[in-house]
């Protein structure tokens, strides 16, 4: 797994808090705006029905937005990024080389062993 500075608790905070957002933009917010500026939903042709959920999702995203940066600014932009102190803390605990992958081998056959002392000039006879 990948090592980050953010932990479970921080994603489990911050799906509880984009959930919630979420839900209350949907279910409370939007149709309470548009009952205070006096549009019945009810009698929406397909259009406003249309515009309705596009200005529903927009808000949605503007607050998804607005949750993303308040749970996860202090890990995007935030001091620890910017101090040079930590890059190069960071980037002498990055490996210097790729790790290598132990791969099982095939068995070899009695041809292929044969091909190989051809190839190393070795005769087959």
């Amino acid at each position: 797994l990948w090592d980050v500075p953010w932990t479970w608790a921080d994603v489990v905070r911050f799906m509880a808090w984009w959930m919630a957002a979420f839900c209350f933009v949907g279910v409370i917010a939007a149709p309470s705006l548009v009952r205070m500026v006096g549009i019945d939903r009810a009698t929406l042709g397909y259009g406003g029905q249309a515009l309705y959920a596009l200005c529903t999702d927009l808000l949605e995203f503007a607050v998804t937005l607005a949750v993303a940066r308040a749970c996860l600014g202090g890990f995007v932009g935030g001091k620890e990024n910017n101090n040079q102190a930590t890059k190069s803390q960071n980037a002498s605990q990055m490996p210097t080389t790729m790790p290598t992958r132990k791969w099982a081998a095939a068995p070899v056959t009695a041809t292929q062993k044969m091909n190989a002392s051809d190839v190393n000039g070795a005769s087959s006879a």
